[in-house]
């Protein structure tokens, strides 16, 4: 924050250009496998956990706009790597680190995790 504005720091630019970059290799992504294949109605399925999920809310409403007669449907899933084998699903976003050979996987984004405590805690004792 500064003053009565508030400015956005570093760590937040660096999100807001990872997203643009993201939220477009998704418009890129859904435009290739659509002009390739030439659909033009029809059922799309995603799977994942709800939370991973939320992030593509953007993407399918976008897409949507540009395919009013395709619906997407959401199917939360702990398991989205079996549901795509087993043909239940047509992609998932998952976590996991384990997919099988039959599969493609692409690495959306990574996210660093930190940890956040008082400095006085014993914890932020240096080594």
């Amino acid at each position: 924050r500064v003053g009565r504005g508030i400015k956005m720091t570093e760590a937040g630019k660096l999100l807001f250009d990872k997203g643009k970059f993201i939220m477009q290799q998704f418009d890129d992504v859904y435009n290739e496998i659509f002009e390739l294949k030439g659909v033009k109605r029809g059922v799309i399925t995603i799977g994942g956990l709800l939370e991973d999920l939320t992030y593509l809310t953007p993407y399918i409403m976008k897409f949507q706009q540009h395919y009013p007669n395709i619906v997407v449907k959401i199917i939360e899933s702990e398991v989205a790597v079996n549901q795509i084998v087993d043909k239940n699903i047509d992609f998932g976003i998952t976590r996991s680190a384990q997919i099988p050979d039959t599969l493609t996987n692409t690495l959306l984004y990574s996210e660093e995790l930190v940890l956040v405590i008082p400095k006085n805690h014993p914890l932020n004792e240096k080594s």
